[in-house]
């Protein structure tokens, strides 16, 4: 009568071939008939020897082997094999059931240990249990892998977390990044907090409390999250912590990206517009980085007190923390003075103003800077030139024909506009309001008095004051000792200029 397992067996094996080691004759011939009615492949081998050279030719994964064979046992037989594949299922057959043997055998990592003379069932019965434990860790790994698939082929970026510690990334996460491994990340950026940016109504480091602390006190709860890309696009993220049930301190973190639907400004305006100027920037710096390749020209301009200082310019180096450009030694005192340049370039929509100057090198004449957006307002578009005047001049604002009666000052002036700062507003007063202003400009033989009407142009204001620039209606003779006055003051600032170079 066949045993209950034969035909599941049969099943089992139908597709894995058996590895028989048996160094009697006589035994082996018996086995092998046996062994044949229910595995498609039957490999044979007189010695342990012999079995390892086929084992390394065929790769079985059910090996069946007597105890003591010359040369080498069977229990040596299984640990050479376990260190190549320790999925192989070893059975060792022997007529001793010595204790100390039988631990000595599950050390080396022995599937099953039959004792001399075994019987058909028995036999039998251990291949079974061999070919049923492959068969479920071949659909153990099929999940696996496949399960594996599905973490690696989502959107959502994953990540498996024991605490704050990252242990596995999908490939969503990793190509994120533009990188390859969890190392590479941990290596690159160290702890994922540090690339939360602070966003009004978003999650990130807060002082005295972490991002980790704030989603493992709400779990599964939602937050928003800005990160940015290698190339330090923002993205918004919504951000689910959720730990694994039955395993303390083992939490699953998912980011799904709904950077598309344009939620950020909604939360903080402010920090939308900077990612804004930030990705500009991030163009722009490509754009420099194409003329530096191309030696390409580019033109700085600068000024003292309103005299403009411009000279050519060559990019001499373009990376992802800021531009140095080279330029002679008049320009570079000229930027050391104001703290900031303007680059025009005929491959440029419009002139570039650059604002946070990182170093200025007299010695190898370059220029460094990190800041830079376009500007609408380009100071190479001027129509007229712009002089600031002598420290110990007076201007009066008269608007609606009443006197302010505030601090003011002029900031700067041309024939055709002034720009005047004021402690204060005068009540009412907007853009394309009439205005009178009254002028007193210090000259050397008698002060020059201007007194214009003009049109409010635009309003800004700082922390401290107000600036407001005016449109001059200025006629005849005011035209001609206004422009005489700036011509004049343009000669004092240019000695004033080069003076400032030999005294430094």
């Amino acid at each position: 009568m066949e045993p209950v397992n034969f035909h599941a067996l049969k099943a089992y094996a139908e597709h894995m071939t058996l590895l028989y080691v048996e160094d009697n004759a006589g035994l082996r011939k018996k086995v092998v008939e046996l062994l044949e009615k229910v595995f498609q492949n039957v490999a044979v081998a007189y010695d342990a020897k012999e079995g390892m050279a086929l084992y390394r030719q065929l790769r079985p994964k059910i090996v069946l082997s007597g105890r003591k064979m010359p040369g080498m046992s069977g229990l040596e037989l299984a640990r050479r094999i376990r260190r190549i594949d320790a999925d192989v299922k070893i059975i060792i057959t022997s007529t001793s059931d010595d204790k100390a043997y039988l631990l000595e055998a599950i050390k080396s990592g022995v599937f099953r240990y039959l004792k001399k003379p075994f019987g058909v069932d028995a036999l039998l019965e251990a291949l079974f249990e061999a070919a049923e434990s492959l068969e479920s860790t071949e659909h153990r790994d099929i999940l696996t892998v496949y399960m594996h698939d599905i973490l690696n082929y989502q959107s959502n970026l994953l990540l498996l977390m024991r605490e704050a510690s990252l242990l596995y990334a999908n490939r969503a996460f990793l190509d994120f990044f533009e990188i390859e491994t969890l190392e590479e990340f941990q290596e690159r950026y160290g702890e994922l907090g540090r690339l939360m940016e602070t966003h009004k109504g978003f999650l990130y480091d807060q002082e005295g409390v972490s991002w980790f602390e704030q989603v493992r006190l709400n779990p599964d709860k939602l937050f928003h999250v800005k990160i940015g890309d290698r190339r330090r696009e923002p993205h918004h993220f919504v951000l689910k912590f959720h730990p694994i049930p039955e395993k303390a301190g083992y939490f699953i973190l998912s980011l799904n990206d709904i950077t598309e639907l344009n939620l950020m400004a909604l939360f903080d305006e402010r920090a939308t517009q900077h990612d804004r100027d930030m990705k500009d920037q991030v163009k722009l710096f490509k754009l420099f980085d194409v003329m530096r390749q191309n030696s390409a020209k580019v033109k700085v301009l600068n000024f003292y007190k309103g005299l403009t200082i411009a000279n050519d310019a060559l990019i001499a180096n373009v990376d992802e923390e800021g531009i140095t450009i080279k330029t002679n030694f008049i320009q570079l005192k000229a930027i050391q003075y104001q703290s900031s340049l303007t680059i025009s370039s005929s491959s440029f929509p419009m002139d570039v103003m650059c604002s946070e100057i990182r170093s200025v090198d007299f010695e190898e004449q370059t220029i460094r800077f990190s800041g830079a957006k376009f500007s609408e307002r380009s100071p190479s578009a001027r129509k007229n030139v712009r002089v600031v005047p002598e420290e110990d001049h007076m201007v009066t604002l008269f608007y609606m024909e009443r006197k302010y009666f505030g601090e003011s000052r002029i900031l700067d002036l041309s024939i055709s506009s002034v720009k005047i700062e004021l402690d204060a507003l005068p009540a009412g007063l907007k853009r394309d309001e009439e205005v009178v202003v009254d002028m007193v400009l210090p000259q050397s033989k008698a002060p020059l008095i201007i007194n214009a009407k003009g049109r409010v142009f635009r309003i800004d204001q700082n922390r401290y004051h107000y600036q407001i620039v005016i449109l001059l209606e200025l006629h005849g003779d005011s035209i001609k000792e206004l422009s005489g006055y700036i011509a004049k003051r343009q000669i004092d600032l240019i000695r004033e200029f080069k003076g400032m170079q030999i005294g430094k």
